[in-house]
């Protein structure tokens, strides 16, 4: 499990106080993804079932966190296309967004995944209109605890690999690592983290 830096829970909370909401995708596995987020204050006590504090018993609600394969599972479907020309048949997933949004209010984690997840993930939140059903908002704040703002979501997205480059041009914001990052993921990218600290993103929001 990688070390996290100090300064990082007090980032996060200063996000989820400005009304930046974080979530995880990564590559690490699902229990060592969970483990982390749970430390740095991405998974809270309202995200389990039973104690937090004890991670033999305690039960993870349901969307809360998933890996790359049950995302794309759960939110698209696989269609075939042929190619005119060739006559040759592949298939491509292709997002639901009505799949989608039954998903992403409640999704903190995402383990396990690939670059295409996080384009998909930025493209999906984007889309989605949730923030116009008046009755869902209000059922998601009643009866989960889930804060949906009344405009569409705004995406930010970090990446330091080239794979990611789709993704952070395809976020609002795409945020490249300075010193990991290649320079596909930076040429992608708005703005470049030059110390690769995630606690930057806040002085960056506070800025504009």
């Amino acid at each position: 499990e990688d070390p996290l830096r100090d300064e990082v829970p007090a980032a996060i909370q200063k996000c989820y106080t400005a009304g930046i909401d974080v979530r995880m995708v990564t590559g690490d596995n699902l229990e060592t993804a969970v483990a982390i987020a749970s430390r740095c204050g991405i998974l809270r006590a309202e995200h389990f079932t039973g104690d937090f504090y004890n991670t033999r018993t305690r039960k993870l609600k349901p969307f809360r966190a998933m890996t790359g394969d049950e995302f794309r599972n759960h939110v698209s479907v696989l269609k075939e296309q042929t190619d005119m020309v060739t006559g040759k048949v592949t298939q491509e997933r292709v997002i639901v967004q009505s799949e989608f949004d039954k998903v992403w209010p409640y999704l903190r984690v995402m383990a396990r995944c690939d670059p295409a997840d996080k384009k998909v993930l930025a493209d999906g939140l984007n889309k989605s209109l949730i923030c116009e059903n008046a009755a869902e908002v209000k059922r998601f704040k009643e009866e989960e605890g889930i804060i949906i703002f009344p405009d569409r979501q705004v995406v930010a997205m970090t990446g330091d690999g080239t794979n990611d480059a789709p993704a952070l041009k395809r976020a609002d914001v795409g945020f490249a690592m300075g010193i990991s990052g290649t320079p596909t993921a930076k040429d992608a990218a708005d703005i470049i983290l030059l110390d690769d600290n995630f606690a930057s993103i806040v002085t960056a929001a506070k800025w504009g």
